[in-house]
């Protein structure tokens, strides 16, 4: 990690993803309970939300990491996170600002943080680009500032009571139907479908699926859990049906997540 950093008490894993001369990315893997104190960082830095959750806050603002969203600190700006139960996996773009050549959303000095369908569509897209093995500099510049320049044009919006609800209990719960989500807060199953995806840029089975993986993958780096245990324990009907579904939500398998257990063995210490 490039730059200096701050008051931190860190017990995570972060794993390369791709290294430039003025820029990097890797995934960052939070276990779950974990406060990490207030740091800075000397280059820019994206975090793109993939699964768990935690809370992060920063000057002007804090931002829920649990679905689709994503936040941008200019170099040198103080922030600080809260990990939720489940740990917290994100991807992490760090840049100097030069590398990118400057650009809206870098000269404020201030973050910002981007939740639902708009950050949804432009975090997935400069993630892909990143993981892309092969893909040139420049064309990993172009996406960063298409990022940038899009995100920096979202406006805020309020998300209505009765989602920030469903995100509770699909968290709690994650088997939960849509019909039963639908009934707690009183709403048409059908509408309720719609109008969440619509808000959140991500569907409820998609939620439900996000929920599962980070439980299974806590299990798989914290146990010595069997693999169809770990499934059972999970929500996920067998072991075929978790393998699917960490190579959609994750692009990696139950094994390799559970090859990385001696990284968390080496780096995480047992009060985190």
């Amino acid at each position: 990690m490039s730059g200096e950093e701050e008051g931190r008490r860190y017990h995570g894993v972060e794993v390369a993803v791709r290294t430039l001369g003025g820029a990097k990315a890797s995934r960052v893997m939070h276990p779950g309970n974990q406060k990490i104190d207030t740091h800075k960082h000397d280059w820019a830095c994206i975090t793109i939300a993939l699964v768990g959750s935690g809370r992060e806050v920063f000057e002007g603002g804090e931002a829920r990491l649990d679905g689709p969203c994503a936040i941008l600190h200019p170099a040198g700006s103080y922030h600080g996170d809260e990990i939720g139960p489940s740990g917290l996996e994100t991807f992490s773009i760090q840049f100097d600002p030069e590398w990118l050549g400057g650009g809206p959303g870098l000269k404020s000095g201030r973050s910002s943080a981007w939740t639902g369908a708009g950050a949804a569509a432009v975090a997935r897209r400069l993630a892909a680009a990143w993981n892309e093995p092969g893909r040139p500099e420049s064309a990993l510049k172009e996406a960063t500032v298409e990022f940038v320049r899009r995100a920096s044009g979202l406006a805020p919006a309020a998300t209505p009571a009765w989602i920030e609800r469903i995100r509770e209990e699909t968290g709690g719960i994650p088997t939960l139907s849509t019909a039963e989500l639908a009934r707690r807060v009183g709403l048409h199953p059908v509408w309720v479908a719609r109008s969440y995806r619509r808000a959140m840029g991500e569907g409820l089975a998609d939620a439900r699926r996000r929920h599962r993986v980070a439980a299974a993958a806590q299990l798989l780096r914290r146990s010595d859990k069997r693999l169809a245990e770990v499934a059972a324990a999970s929500g996920f009907c067998d072991q075929s049906h978790m393998n699917r579904n960490f190579l959609e939500v994750l692009g990696r398998t139950p094994l390799q997540v559970r090859e990385e257990r001696r990284l968390f063995a080496a780096q995480v210490s047992p009060a985190a």
